[in-house]
């Protein structure tokens, strides 16, 4: 059976089902569903979110589910990927570690027929149905309007190799949106599409596999294509189907939720933003382009995927975890005994434990770190006896095994996120390297611990005495 969103619902379901939360009761996609998941996130486990009954934006209860906190645990994570809970309960990093490993190959799409592609159950030309048919979020107070926060595929204009990339969409009209785009190959595609006065041709995806989403967030050469990446992640072929609009040229994935079809239109900016963005503050108004629909296609009771973020702190990682499993087999290559990444907080900074062996080797896997992902501004690396999951362990590492004088190192001039508030102007900020790992050099104390039999002895006591 082929990987979609609903065979995922129900793997959690049966695996792990205090990991879902269905709300059946009626709510406001402005704001009232970040209030939903605010006060739920705090939760043990931090659930994912099934909102079954919504308005759309025009007012009327929505046709249309939403998903949200899809990955706001790492056990739903390791779910993803075939990983049991208990495993991922030991061992926090062994989803990103088999993400890396899956990653070592790619696996290119198989196109099927339309009339064989759920995600053509229906289909909606333009005027048919419209973006305030959707349950879109508007998601904090000062936020403009209602967002989609998902993903796009484009094929490039030259080569007609396939992009799949993270990029909001704020909601301007019926058939209009302003979407906001980094400069990177979804960029570049617009910029030489632009230059021949065309439109580019793209479509929004809103919902499918969580793996999906996470292999569209690996960082990739622009003569690569997600499909092959999320084919490797799902272990098996990407279904996609020709595009109703423009066939062929445009493939979008068969097993999606809901596809909406589009163009950017060339050398046309309007107003976008303010928007709560990952960072945990407000993106400023700024000059985006314009999207402009021409048709909608969907399976027959979709699921609508929303990511809801930037209040402090949100836990949904959804999209971070495939950069992470990124950097993390790229700082392997460089240095093979690193054992895990943790992009932690706001992944603008990244924890590496490593087996040290050789002193230098720490700086390299910060470099490869900060070479990897432009967000990522500061590095910590640990040793393997620290579990960089376990913020009261970082804090006790970096106060007992970092000297300031010799092991931080700050960096200048390095290019990162425009969306860091930390910035003065543009995109260029500074960086800093924090090597809290034990000098080879000269004996280092020892660290306090208990014989493990005696542990795993009163351990068993204390269970059968009902105190554990």
């Amino acid at each position: 059976m082929a990987k979609d969103l609903g065979s995922w619902i129900e793997e959690i379901k049966r695996v792990a089902p205090k990991e879902l939360v269905t709300m059946e009761i009626l709510v406001d996609p402005k704001w009232e569903v970040t209030a939903v998941v605010e006060l739920l996130e705090g939760n043990d486990p931090s659930p994912a979110i099934l909102f079954e009954n919504l308005l759309d934006l025009k007012g009327r209860r929505s046709p249309i589910r939403l998903l949200t906190s899809i990955h706001a645990s790492r056990v739903r994570l390791g779910l993803t990927y075939g990983i049991a809970p208990d495993v991922v309960r030991r061992d926090p990093a062994a989803p990103t570690v088999e993400m890396a490993r899956r990653a070592e190959r790619r696996i290119p799409p198989v196109c099927i027929p339309a009339a064989e592609a759920p995600c053509k159950e229906r289909v909606y030309r333009k005027g048919e149905m419209d973006l305030l048919c959707f349950p879109a979020v508007t998601q904090h107070e000062l936020d403009v309007g209602p967002y989609f926060t998902t993903l796009v595929v484009a094929a490039d204009p030259d080569t007609g190799v396939h992009n799949i990339s993270w990029h909001r969409m704020m909601v301007k009209g019926p058939d209009r949106g302003g979407i906001f785009i980094v400069p990177r190959h979804l960029g570049d595609f617009c910029r030489r599409a632009e230059a021949r006065g065309e439109e580019l041709p793209v479509a929004y995806i809103l919902g499918h596999h969580p793996a999906f989403l996470e292999g569209a967030s690996w960082t990739l050469t622009i003569e690569e294509s997600e499909y092959d990446v999320i084919g490797a992640q799902f272990d098996e072929p990407v279904r996609v189907t020709p595009s109703e609009c423009w066939g062929d040229k445009l493939l979008v994935p068969a097993d999606a939720e809901v596809v909406m079809e589009g163009v950017i239109l060339p050398k046309v900016r309007e107003p976008e933003a303010p928007f709560s963005e990952w960072t945990g503050y407000y993106c400023p108004e700024r000059l985006s382009h314009v999207f402009e629909l021409r048709a909608i296609t969907s399976r027959q009771a979709p699921i609508m995927v929303n990511k809801v973020m930037g209040h402090h702190p949100h836990k949904d990682r959804l999209g971070v975890y495939g950069m992470e499993a990124t950097a993390l087999k790229r700082i392997r290559e460089i240095v093979p005994d690193v054992i895990a990444l943790n992009l932690a907080g706001y992944h603008m900074q990244g924890l590496i434990q490593m087996r040290k062996r050789r002193e230098g080797d720490a700086q390299r896997a910060a470099m490869a770190l900060l070479s990897s992902l432009l967000q990522v501004k500061h590095v910590f690396i640990f040793d393997e006896d620290v579990d960089i999951f376990n913020p009261t362990e970082v804090l006790w590492a970096l106060a007992s095994r970092v000297q300031a004088g010799s092991d931080v190192e700050i960096l200048r001039n390095l290019r990162s996120s425009g969306l860091d508030p930390s910035i003065d102007e543009g995109d260029i900020s500074d960086g800093m390297i924090v090597d809290a790992t034990k000098p080879l050099h000269r004996p280092f104390a020892q660290r306090i611990k208990l014989p493990p039999e005696i542990v795993a002895a009163t351990r068993k006591r204390l269970k059968e005495e009902g105190l554990l």
